[in-house]
């Protein structure tokens, strides 16, 4: 199996946009965004962009916007989270996270498996450091760097935070 550690580059790239139409799309993360972002004009800064999935809507709609992105609580064992075609084949992405609770830096490694015809004829990997944030951590660096007005939810469907949410999401005005 070809494996590497390209922090988050070449492989995951590759796949990134097909695997979150399935594990994202659904969630309405990108009309989420653009909703407040029309309101307010901009400008925008996203953190942890990855390929602009998200912040390309915004781009599109003329908002001024800048993306950045970096190309234990216990360990995540290898789960199948997305499957796609890619022409006559089938794409499986599997993630696995370890974690290291005093650093709160996670290494993720994604697999992508290409299968024809029932058989497997690929298999990509890649690991790569991501860092983990907590709620009042986040809320503590946000008011730092001048933000008083926050919004928090807990999935992008505006759902309340709470324990069991998906997601920490704060919308954030200076």
């Amino acid at each position: 199996m070809p494996s590497s550690d390209d922090r988050y580059g070449r492989v995951t790239a590759r796949h990134y946009d097909a695997a979150y139409a399935i594990v994202r799309d659904d969630s309405g993360d990108a009309a989420f965004y653009l909703e407040p972002t029309r309101e307010s004009g901009g400008p925008v800064l996203e953190l942890g962009c990855g390929t602009g999935r998200t912040l390309l809507p915004i781009a599109e709609a003329g908002i001024p916007c800048t993306g950045l992105d970096r190309l234990a609580i216990g360990d995540e064992p290898e789960t199948e989270d997305a499957r796609w075609l890619d022409g006559d084949d089938e794409i499986v992405r599997s993630a696995a996270v370890k974690r290291d609770a005093a650093t709160q830096m996670m290494q993720v490694t994604m697999t992508y498996d290409r299968a024809r015809d029932g058989e497997r004829i690929e298999r990509e990997a890649t690991t790569f450091p991501m860092r983990y944030f907590f709620r009042y951590e986040l809320e503590h660096l946000l008011a730092r760097a001048g933000f008083a007005d926050l919004t928090l939810y807990g999935g992008f469907d505006r759902r309340e935070y709470g324990d069991g949410s998906p997601d920490l999401i704060y919308v954030a005005k200076p």
